[in-house]
């Protein structure tokens, strides 16, 4: 079994933070490239569950992420089924109704933040 360090664990929390800003913005199009990433978060947390040589703080913080990537899949499906129906009614009203995927990018911030709050980590580790 492959043990991760916090070195590993910094480098995966950074690409992370690179798919997030890398589809920030496109991420109601069809995309392998995150459902993959959402299989490597899920084997990431697993590794670093295990792992002696990760700090327990950073661990924690680690597992308290409950987002998954699968999220997009269902949040894009919703977009499209929604769009329409959202489109119009912005259309014809002036309300600011929070959609689907005002609340999926929302998600997506906090993930980001948190993962920046745990680099921090990891560097007053070193």
């Amino acid at each position: 079994m492959k043990i991760i360090d916090l070195k590993t664990t910094e480098k995966f929390v950074v690409y992370l933070l690179d798919q997030i800003e890398k589809h920030k913005e496109d991420w109601y199009i069809e995309n392998q490239e995150m459902q993959s990433t959402n299989n490597e978060l899920r084997h990431f947390k697993a590794l670093v569950e295990k792992s002696p040589l990760v700090p327990m703080d950073i661990k924690k913080k680690i597992a308290d992420i409950n987002f998954t990537f699968d999220e997009i899949k269902h949040s894009r499906k919703q977009f499209f089924r929604n769009f329409f129906t959202i489109w119009q009614r912005n259309i014809f009203s002036n309300s600011a109704e929070e959609t689907d995927s005002d609340k999926f990018k929302l998600k997506l911030e906090k993930l980001r933040v948190d993962l920046i709050n745990i680099k921090r980590m990891i560097n007053l580790h070193k």
